[in-house]
């Protein structure tokens, strides 16, 4: 089954109306020339999958609460995520009648990893490959070639159960750049005018999907917005609208009948620059990316409200304790001798029992059991607890776990019983240091926020009683300008977390930014 129906103005304003006496005089805001009506809060799915029952409960409250706006990729959950929301929307659009015209789904294309990518490789092998194809990694390629524009939509329309897309993005066009660092100024020319041609391209075949009534607006999800102009990846929003106005002479239509409308981005208390950086030009003068979105008309989403990255470190924007730094900082620094010299060990003993006929396959394991430097690393450049818990459990333990079957699966039945001790012990310790790395980043994060305090006291007219991260959510989606805020909500305590920021109002000053960009002058280093 798919539901009928796009989000229309009419049906959005109306919802908007209808929740305005709960909810603050802002709660909703128009979504720029779309003209949709939109929740300051939107629903992010990056951690949502179809068999985790959180994301689906907290999906059904944000919907019942009045959040209306749903935002998603193919690449979240390997398309795990549309298929929740087109299970939840189908549910309470049938029980519920939740109209189909009130919600405003926004997915994005451009990535091709998981599935996907083993379908791009299957086309080769065919030799029907998709065009204009870049391989980033071996495991991530990218493609915005009307051709993949054409069969991505339709997947995602069938998972997301819907007949029509309200808003469809480019997902990080900017992944064109990748391996141009150091190129001649004539060498980046090019690039960039090729770049901006592939915009082109692909905004003529959205107009046509906009004709074809299977989207309704189209836009671009870059977080190249935000950095330096001179970066080799910069994405200027005036070259992207004279792209634009390129396609609709070759579609001829006017600019004003085409249906580019939607810009996303990060915007938190430390990454402010879409908000205090003039650097995009456009018709002789300078704007900052919220004033030049304005002037266009273009409607805002901003995302990683409360992950800021800042001196490439990630600094989480939500309360943790506050722990002795220097006693966690000791327990890590001991904790990883002591695995440093086991994992020597390890090493040693599977130079001696692996067979010397499968060295390659070798070699890949020592590399696996080679981690003591990376958590070394990790527990100096993440600050964000979270994020420390997911790299250590969703990609070492399961990597270790997974090399561990293939050790076991090769080396001689006599070896089995000498080396499992010494794995046990590895992924024993391995187990133990997560917490204490947790705790260490946890104190860091803490003490990485403190500069942020006198800033955060001028919201508690506005913000009191709210947490630090109801405080940033509150910020992100007050900024003159911002249409949604787009927060990962993968469990019903975050949509309560959200609810309480709905009836808060906060003027967000020049002052006010004017002190963050003192506090946290912008990163221009990490992008020149």
């Amino acid at each position: 089954m798919s539901l009928p129906g796009f989000a229309t103005r009419e049906s959005t304003r109306a919802h908007a109306q209808r929740l305005s006496p709960e909810w603050s005089a802002d709660a909703f805001r128009r979504l720029g020339r779309s003209e949709l009506w939109v929740s300051k809060i939107g629903m992010g799915t990056f951690h949502c999958r179809p068999e985790d029952e959180g994301g689906r409960q907290a999906l059904q409250e944000a919907l019942r609460l009045g959040i209306n706006v749903v935002d998603t990729s193919p690449m979240y959950a390997d398309g795990g995520a549309e298929l929740l929301i087109g299970e939840v929307l189908t549910h309470e659009a049938v029980w519920s009648q939740l109209p189909r015209d009130q919600i405003v789904v926004v997915s994005k294309v451009g990535y091709l990893q998981g599935e996907t990518l083993e379908r791009a490789r299957e086309r080769e092998r065919q030799k029907r490959p998709f065009k204009d194809v870049l391989s980033l990694t071996s495991d991530l390629w990218y493609c915005i070639h009307p051709q993949f524009l054409e069969d991505q939509l339709t997947r995602s329309l069938a998972r997301l159960h819907l007949d029509t897309l309200d808003v469809y993005l480019l997902h990080s066009p900017e992944c064109f750049f990748l391996g141009t660092r150091g190129q001649s100024d004539r060498q980046k020319a090019g690039l960039r005018a090729e770049f901006y041609q592939r915009l082109r391209r692909a905004f003529v075949h959205l107009e046509k999907m906009v004709q074809e009534k299977l989207i309704r607006y189209y836009g671009l999800s870059s977080n190249a917005f935000t950095t330096h102009p001179e970066a080799f990846n910069f994405v200027s929003l005036g070259e992207v609208w004279r792209a634009y106005e390129q396609a609709c002479a070759e579609r001829r239509i006017p600019p004003e009948e085409g249906h580019l409308a939607v810009i996303e981005f990060p915007l938190n208390l430390i990454e402010h620059g879409a908000a205090t950086a003039a650097v995009h030009a456009f018709e002789g003068k300078w704007y900052t990316l919220l004033e030049l979105a304005r002037k266009l008309d273009l409607g805002v989403l901003v995302h990683r409200p409360l992950n800021a990255v800042w001196r490439n470190v990630m600094i989480r924007l939500a309360d943790f304790e506050n722990p002795d730094l220097a006693v966690y900082q000791e327990q890590v620094r001991r904790l990883l001798i002591n695995f440093r010299e086991m994992e020597s060990h390890l090493l040693q003993l599977l130079e001696k029992v692996y067979p010397r006929s499968r060295s390659q396959e070798k070699e890949a394991l020592l590399a696996m059991f080679s981690l003591s430097s990376r958590l070394e690393a990790l527990a100096q450049e993440l600050s964000d607890p979270l994020s420390v818990i997911q790299r250590i459990q969703g990609t070492y333990l399961a990597r270790i776990q997974e090399a561990t079957r293939t050790i076991f699966g090769n080396v001689k039945p006599g070896e089995v019983n000498k080396i499992r001790d010494y794995l046990d012990a590895y992924l024993a310790h391995l187990k133990k240091l997560m917490p204490a790395i947790v705790k260490y980043t946890t104190s860091r994060n803490r003490d990485r926020l403190q500069p942020l305090m006198p800033v955060l006291k001028q919201f508690e007219g506005s913000a009191e009683g709210l947490s630090l991260a109801g405080k940033a959510l509150l910020f992100s989606c007050s900024v003159p300008g911002v249409g949604t805020a787009l927060n990962s909500m993968h469990a019903p305590q975050y949509v309560r977390d959200a609810q309480e920021v709905f009836s808060r109002y906060l003027q967000v000053t020049p002052e006010m930014l004017a002190e963050l960009e003192r506090i946290f002058p912008l990163d221009w280093e990490r992008w020149v």
